[in-house]
């Protein structure tokens, strides 16, 4: 696992070492939504090589452009998405796909993913494949489902707990969630995610300062 690389001030690309090649940048990935480069592929079975030059962001030497949504929720006490009560997730995910929708922007906070706890069955009714997963594990459940529709995951801290709303714009605090404990967190996020081959991107905090 190579470490986090700035892309632009509160933004990141996750850069993940992987065993497997590289598909071949012959497919055109451009536009909306990402067309079926690596759609229902095992997780360690498809790479794209993501730059930005030229004021673009390219996707194994192609331009790629970015059409997407955030799903809150998980970054709260509850520690779930939103809707799952409602809907299973292949349910928003084909949404996604049917609506040209290439990427999804999920939240968590930093506490709830150093804690790592069981999460809470009431707000996934509807999503029991989630029954008895960890925090992270529910992340990299949902994914994998973003996967096999081609659609692109990034991760964004929303806040350091879940309480801490709107929070001062700072990506630490002076007390349990120092310097040293969010990168820690980023090193659990990596670990747990880094090995989904649509895991791309990670917002180091929501409205940063």
């Amino acid at each position: 696992m190579r470490p986090l690389s700035r892309l632009r001030a509160g933004f990141l690309l996750l850069i993940c070492s992987r065993e497997a090649n590289a598909v071949d940048e012959t497919p055109e990935v451009s536009g909306f939504p990402l067309v079926e480069l690596c759609a229902g592929t095992k997780s360690t079975q498809c790479e794209i090589e993501f730059s930005s030059h030229d004021e673009r962001l390219w996707a194994n030497g192609q331009e790629f452009r970015i059409k997407g949504v955030n799903w809150f929720g998980s970054e709260e006490r509850h520690g779930v998405p939103y809707g799952l009560n409602e809907h299973p997730i292949d349910y928003y995910m084909d949404f996604l796909k049917a609506n040209g929708f290439n990427s999804l922007r999920l939240l968590f906070n930093h506490e709830s993913v150093i804690a790592d706890a069981q999460v809470q069955p009431s707000g996934i009714q509807k999503a029991q494949h989630l029954y008895g997963l960890s925090y992270l594990e529910m992340f990299a459940a949902i994914a994998e489902r973003a996967a096999s529709r081609g659609i692109l995951v990034a991760m964004a801290c929303h806040r350091l707990r879940p309480d801490a709303w709107p929070g001062n714009g700072l990506w630490y605090d002076e007390y349990y969630l120092n310097e040293e404990s969010v990168m820690r967190s980023w090193e659990l996020v990596a670990e747990a995610l880094c090995k989904q081959w649509n895991v791309f991107a990670a917002d180091l905090q929501n409205g940063a300062r």
